[in-house]
């Protein structure tokens, strides 16, 4: 069986929770595409899609966010350790861009996933002083 979000066009394969997104190029959507053709219909859903991530953020939102994640002062001893480049722009930086080096590493440090990140970054944007 298959769902579909009519917000996004996404298409979720009930069974294996698989997901198939636009543009659809995948054997996911070749399933589904034969499925439908054999008389099925899909359910419809609505589930508004995320906020967009925001490409920066200034650095006491980064900081905030990373203290209400409770892991702020893992971040901090983490990157006291560093006395290269990464130390310095710990300590300096204005701005923290979600694509920087700086921010990668926070996440691979963090074993965080890209998409935990993204909500990181989402959720410092409602952060103000």
């Amino acid at each position: 069986m298959y769902r579909i979000n009519t917000a996004t066009g996404d298409i979720y394969e009930t069974s294996t929770g698989e997901v198939s997104k636009s543009p659809f190029m995948d054997g996911m959507y070749l399933r589904y595409a034969s499925w439908i053709q054999a008389g099925n219909t899909a359910e419809q859903f609505y589930e508004e899609p995320p906020a967009p991530v925001p490409s920066e953020v200034l650095r006491f939102q980064f900081r905030v966010a990373l203290l209400n994640a409770e892991v702020l002062p893992s971040v901090e001893n983490y990157m006291a350790t560093h006395s290269g480049a990464s130390g310095i722009v710990w300590k300096d930086l204005d701005y923290f861009n979600r694509s920087s080096n700086i921010v990668e590493e926070i996440r691979v440090f963090l074993n965080q996933t890209p998409e935990q990140m993204d909500d990181l970054f989402r959720n410092a944007t409602l952060i103000t002083a």
